[in-house]
């Protein structure tokens, strides 16, 4: 995590890519799950749970 922002504030493309490739990741397993929440019938129950928990932020501290 901290070479990460370490390559973000150094504008070092690196950093950017990984950052890129965080968020293709996020969204396509997303997109995953509703899709399986559609065809499980409980879709509702999944934008409920995404709608309270969200995408992860940076600098959050976990």
């Amino acid at each position: 995590r901290a070479y990460l922002r370490h390559c973000f504030h150094m504008n070092e493309i690196i950093g950017l890519r990984m950052i890129t490739l965080h968020n293709v990741y996020y969204y396509m397993e997303l997109m995953r799950r509703i899709r399986q929440g559609v065809t499980d019938g409980n879709l509702e129950e999944l934008l409920k749970e995404v709608e309270v928990t969200g995408p992860p932020l940076a600098g959050r501290q976990e």
